[in-house]
Formats: C-alpha cells, structure tokens, sequence
C-alpha cells in the first residue's frame, strides 16, 4: 500500500467492538485506533453478530436426515440480525454498517475506507465428501451449505450498499475464491471442521482476501490520501 500499517483486528469481535474493548483480549474498542491522521480504514464485520460460528456448529452436527436451515430458532435470529446490519431493524448489541460507517468518519475524516466482505464458503450447489460425514461438506448438508452462502450474499449486500451511501469502498472477495471453497474442485482456502481454524479463510485465503482489497484500492485516484493507515 505504501502506507505504515496498524494491524488492529480483534479476534471474534461483533460491531458492538467498535465502541468498547474486547476484555478477554486486551483489544481496545476499534474505533479508538482512528484519527484524524489515518490514511487508511479496512474492516470486515459482522458474521459474528449473524452468529455463523454458532450456525456452523449446530448445521455440522445435524442428526442424519435433518439441517438446520429449516429451523427457525436458526434461521430467525439470523435474518433479524443482517436486517439490523443493514439498518432495517434494531437488535440490542449490533450496530448498523451505516451508523460504523458514520462514526468511521468522524474519528478519521481524510482516511480511506474499504469495507471488506465475506467470502462464500461453501460451493454454489453444495458439495459432498466422504469423511467426516459421508455426502456432507465438514459436516454440512448440502441445503444447509446453500442457506450458509445466501445469508452470506445478505451480509455482503447490506455492507456493500452502506459503503456506497458514504462514499466507501467495498472490496467482495468472493469471486477469487470460486473453485476454492470447501469441498470445492481446487484447494481449499478455508480451514476445515478438524483444523484449528475451522471455517475460517486460511494462509491462501487471506492471501486472496488481501488481493481482492488492493484491487479496489489501485481503482482510487492518484491523488488518494498519503497517509499513515489503520
């Protein structure tokens, strides 16, 4: 980028982690690492608030001949909670991409910002495996696989839309990722149910991730803010 970077990501942070430090791990709220010097501003957010960690525990351990798509104890907290992300609703705890996004500007006036989306996991139809449970993927049915990805389209759809009514940018990296997912035809850039970081974007994956932000910031004007980032 040619800017000193601040690697401020907090890990299993939700959007109320903007505004109040995560205490188990000694992570300021994210937005006090902001000022008006900041050049730059990437995030992602949200999928914890959605509850995807919780989501692919309970879909990966379905008896045989159910999902968890279909339950609406699942499924419920789940649509209400993007439809606070995308400002539709209120949700004690989740903050709006609109109402970050504002206070993004606040604290850093003269900075950058690239909204950065989720990469879908999982392949367009759902795939199957043999281990660990044979004609799932990690675990997951494949209906279940299809509702995983389309809530994650609603997260990147609600993030995207918000970037663009404040003048940000939204990086979607879902498109380097095809052929890619889990259980997909090439390697997988995610980690698997055995891996330590199961469901999450491998070495290759943030690789592609970080591709996918630099690629929307060379479509910034020459002119773009020369300094430092956070």
């Amino acid at each position: 980028t040619g800017r000193t970077l601040d690697f401020g990501a907090c890990s299993g942070a939700w959007t109320k982690h903007f505004y109040e430090a995560r205490t188990p791990w000694k992570e300021p709220a994210q937005l006090d690492h902001l000022n008006a010097t900041t050049g730059l501003v990437t995030f992602s957010i949200g999928g914890n608030d959605a509850g995807f960690a919780k989501i692919l525990s309970e879909c990966a351990t379905q008896p045989p001949f159910s999902n968890c798509s279909s339950d609406k104890e699942v499924t419920d907290p789940v649509d209400s909670t993007i439809d606070a992300l995308a400002g539709k609703g209120k949700q004690t705890g989740v903050y709006s991409y609109d109402t970050i996004m504002t206070d993004i500007a606040t604290r850093a006036p003269n900075a950058t910002v690239v909204a950065v989306g989720y990469p879908r996991m999982f392949t367009p139809q759902g795939a199957g495996q043999i281990l660990p449970v044979p004609g799932r993927c990690e675990g997951v049915t494949k209906v279940d696989q299809r509702w995983i990805n389309a809530k994650t389209n609603e997260i990147n759809a609600a993030a995207k839309a918000a970037a663009q009514r404040h003048g940000y940018r939204f990086a979607d990296p879902s498109g380097s990722f095809a052929g890619h997912e889990l259980c997909g035809k090439q390697s997988s850039w995610f980690d698997g149910l055995i891996n330590d970081g199961r469901f999450h974007p491998n070495a290759a994956g943030h690789k592609a991730i970080a591709g996918s932000i630099m690629g929307v910031l060379k479509e910034q004007p020459a002119a773009a803010h020369e300094l430092p980032a956070a």
